[in-house]
């Protein structure tokens, strides 16, 4: 198997120029190689692991169990009346967890939210999952942190870390010490790349 010859073959994030930020050439090589910015999960077995959900919850044994005893016990039709209400509510519990799975997945959808990113020397609004390792990303007061990231200039800049830390305060950040960012954090003052 040959290898992409365009794909660089270290992990560190292509250099980036903080003046110009990424080339278009730069931003595929990124992407091909770590991939987009967002969270993905399995949908290949998906519904397996909703089945499997359902099945090892403490009622559906318990239910089982009782099932099972009204067989031994010669009771057959209580038996095939316990199955069938397995059955339903089995049912039902599967189909209410697909519905709240696909509601998750369009609320997702509806609240991706726009970044603004240098690239090829000019600021551009793209999705915040279109950023790659090695965008220069400016942030803004109000503005959710789209991705990890390291401060390379900031001005009068804090950040509300509650969600992650639990700490009810604002957190002050600047790029002497190349203070982090984490994702999902709040801009609460000021602007950043």
């Amino acid at each position: 198997m040959t290898e992409d010859p365009s794909i660089e073959k270290d992990h560190r994030s292509p250099g980036t120029n903080p003046e110009s930020g990424l080339t278009s050439i730069e931003v595929l090589r990124a992407r091909r190689k770590f991939g987009r910015n967002s969270l993905t999960q399995a949908k290949d077995h998906r519904y397996a692991h909703m089945i499997l959900s359902i099945i090892s919850e403490p009622m559906f044994i318990l239910l089982s169990v009782t099932c099972l005893i009204y067989f031994s016990l010669g009771e057959n039709t209580e038996g095939y009346i316990m199955v069938l209400a397995l059955l339903f509510v089995s049912g039902i519990s599967l189909f209410q967890e697909i519905r709240s799975q696909n509601a998750i997945e369009s609320l997702r959808k509806n609240t991706e939210i726009p970044v603004k990113v240098l690239r090829d020397g000019s600021t551009r609004q793209v999705p915040a999952e279109e950023i790659v390792v090695g965008d220069i990303v400016v942030i803004e007061e109000g503005k959710m942190v789209p991705a990890d990231g390291i401060i390379v200039h900031c001005n009068d800049f804090s950040v509300n870390e509650s969600m992650l830390t639990g700490e009810s305060f604002a957190v002050e950040k600047n790029s002497t010490d190349r203070n982090k960012i984490l994702y999902g954090s709040m801009v609460a003052s000021g602007s950043a790349t």
